[in-house]
């Protein structure tokens, strides 16, 4: 089985077995494994988009999204999903994001065996 060196890891990837989703939004029907998930959803709701690109305007909810997409601006050549135009910076990003759209999912649970299109769902 997978090792995990911190509780809050090995719970975590228990609800993915279990189906379990501990954190229900109050303003919607949704609810989500993780505090983090539940506060990334929370943030939609709320329309919090406190990181502003210094470049562009457009603003984000979560520092390290800026942070993903500043780099589109500083690398010269921008990677356009073929399936919705979308801009990445990095082809690994890119190809992540094309498995929202071909459905692929590359990680199994050595656990369950269940598959998963990312890998820190196996977390």
């Amino acid at each position: 089985g997978k090792g995990f060196t911190k509780q809050s890891n090995l719970t975590a990837h228990r609800t993915i077995h279990t189906g379990e989703k501990p954190f229900p939004c109050e303003l919607c029907d949704k609810s989500f494994r993780t505090n983090g998930q539940w506060v990334s959803h929370t943030r939609t709701h709320i329309g919090e988009k406190t990181f502003p690109c210094l470049t562009c305007g457009k603003c984000f909810t979560h520092k390290n999204t800026l942070n993903r997409h500043v780099q589109i601006h500083s690398s010269g050549k921008s990677l356009s999903c073929l399936t919705c135009g979308k801009l990445f910076a990095r082809k690994t990003t890119l190809n992540v994001h094309e498995r929202s759209h071909t459905g692929e999912k590359p990680y199994i649970c050595k656990v369950c065996g269940s598959s998963f299109n990312y890998s820190w769902h196996l977390s």
